[in-house]
C-alpha cells in the first residue's frame, strides 16, 4: 500500500541532500508536479522529483 506521508518525507530528505551540496545544489532547479505540491499545495503530487540544469553548466 502506498504511504503518502512516508513518500513525502523521503522526497523532502532527497531535496535537502541535493540542495545542501554546494557544488550540485546551485545548478539544479526543482520543478514539476511534486514542486507544485510542496510549494503551492496544488494537487499535482507525483512519485518523482524533476530537476532542470540552471546556469552555464560548465563545471
Amino acid at each position: 500500500m502506498f504511504d503518502l506521508s512516508k513518500h513525502r518525507f523521503i522526497l523532502v530528505q532527497i531535496l535537502k541532500d541535493v540542495y545542501s551540496d554546494e557544488k550540485l545544489g546551485r545548478y539544479m532547479g526543482f520543478k514539476g508536479g511534486t514542486a507544485c505540491y510542496l510549494f503551492y499545495n496544488l494537487p499535482r503530487f507525483s512519485v518523482d522529483l524533476d530537476f532542470t540544469l540552471i546556469g552555464k553548466g560548465e563545471k
